[in-house]
């Protein structure tokens, strides 16, 4: 009896915080924020349940926080850094995949997430450049997102850091680790 009225819970509480985003996103569309491309992408995300509730749930499904991520995601994409938010890989991505320096294990951990590496060992950084590196993982990320065992199980991220020396080290630079931290965190 008790999973029914948690699974009614939380139907209850996803309902009335797509309700509270759309009143958001009203506010903002009338507002006259944005540019064009930030408003089309979240018109869009607006349309789509689906969407939303990735933001709502990763959100913990309080609306408002849910909705500024939904926005900064979309100002990241398209204003602050578009090169690192591409529509498919770029060819010399495949290098580190096929290499295995960057991807997913086939196995899981012992709560059933699903494990994402990066063996730092393996990169290259004189055929890969830092700037891809993040275009990858936000690449993988998206889709994790968007995969219903990737949002209920969760993942896990696994560095690999044994190998890198120097040449690795002078690619960490303050304008490529702002870019991760622009491009992956949003502060409540």
């Amino acid at each position: 009896m008790g999973s029914i009225a948690k699974q009614d819970d939380i139907e209850t509480r996803e309902m009335e915080g797509l309700k509270e985003m759309r009143c958001l996103s009203d506010e903002y569309f009338s507002s006259g924020e944005g540019s064009k491309e930030v408003r089309d992408y979240l018109s869009q995300a607006c349309d789509d349940d689906v969407t939303l509730l990735i933001y709502l749930k990763g959100r913990k499904y309080r609306p408002k926080h849910a909705w500024d991520t939904l926005k900064r995601n979309a100002e990241v994409r398209f204003e602050t850094y578009p090169e690192v938010f591409p529509t498919s890989l770029p060819k010399n991505a495949m290098w580190l995949i096929e290499n295995y320096a960057i991807g997913f294990l086939k196995a899981r951990d012992s709560k059933g997430r699903r494990i994402a590496f990066f063996n730092g060992n393996l990169w290259d950084p004189e055929k890969c450049s830092m700037e891809l590196i993040t275009i990858i993982a936000t690449y993988y990320a998206e889709r994790i997102l968007r995969d219903a065992d990737g949002m209920e199980n969760g993942i896990v991220f696994i560095q690999e850091c044994s190998g890198m020396n120097m040449k690795h080290a002078k690619l960490y630079t303050i304008s490529s680790m702002m870019r991760l931290i622009n491009v992956f965190w949003v502060g409540d």
